[in-house]
């Protein structure tokens, strides 16, 4: 997998803040499961979320995926960084810098660096 950090802060916000996410965004990426290297097209995705909630013609969804899967994604990381800036962590590894898995990550998945807590006896 190579490093792609826009790519990799869109999962990682909306995989760690869903708690974060309004009732429309969460019912959209729960239907085309977000998260999943297998992503749905635009299309397919509209679909699936009318077949599932039931909102076949619904003006939100259609405006909301009308640009695609990856700029919704990327509207919903961005509107979840600004509106809540003190909450956000964007945790890094201490020695490549580069994102961490989730907040409480205690081993890089890029250099394997790892700061686990040891046990002294």
């Amino acid at each position: 997998m190579d490093y792609n950090e826009d790519h990799l802060i869109t999962e990682y916000i909306l995989k760690n803040y869903r708690h974060l996410l309004s009732g429309l965004e969460g019912r959209i990426l729960h239907v085309i499961g977000h998260g999943r290297s297998d992503i749905l097209e635009t299309d397919a995705a509209k679909k699936k979320v009318e077949r599932v909630w039931g909102h076949v013609g619904d003006e939100e969804i259609d405006a909301a995926l009308a640009d695609g899967i990856e700029v919704f994604k990327k509207r919903v990381r961005d509107r979840i960084i600004n509106d809540y800036s003190k909450e956000v962590n964007l945790a890094r590894c201490p020695k490549c810098k580069k994102l961490l898995r989730t907040p409480r990550s205690r081993q890089c998945r890029w250099c394997k660096c790892g700061w686990h807590l040891t046990i002294v006896r």
